[in-house]
């Protein structure tokens, strides 16, 4: 699965890029049925913490989002990154229990 990358007053390399690729493709791991990622990176201009990263994934029948604001953008990325992986393994849970 590729995911979708949106650079907001921003361009990023595509080493950049590869870092967010490489971080997505982890929560494959946790749940294989993502149909679908969007990840919107956006630069603000003015604080401290200038990145806002937002993660959006659609499973079946429902979206997870996971947004995190940070001074670098890969550490903004790995926190909402982290927090799919939480709400994909609740989603999990759930859906074994209805089984």
């Amino acid at each position: 699965m590729e995911p979708r990358i949106t650079a907001r007053r921003c361009t990023l390399s595509t080493s950049n890029r590869s870092f967010i690729v490489d971080r997505i493709a982890r929560l494959e791991q946790v749940y294989d049925g993502i149909t679908d990622v969007h990840v919107v990176l956006e630069k603000e201009s003015t604080g401290p913490q200038s990145w806002n990263a937002e993660v959006l994934a659609n499973v079946f029948r429902r979206q997870i989002a996971g947004h995190a604001r940070n001074a670098s953008f890969e550490i903004a990325v790995d926190d909402c990154v982290e927090q799919l992986r939480r709400q994909l393994l609740k989603h999990k849970a759930k859906l074994r229990r209805t089984v």
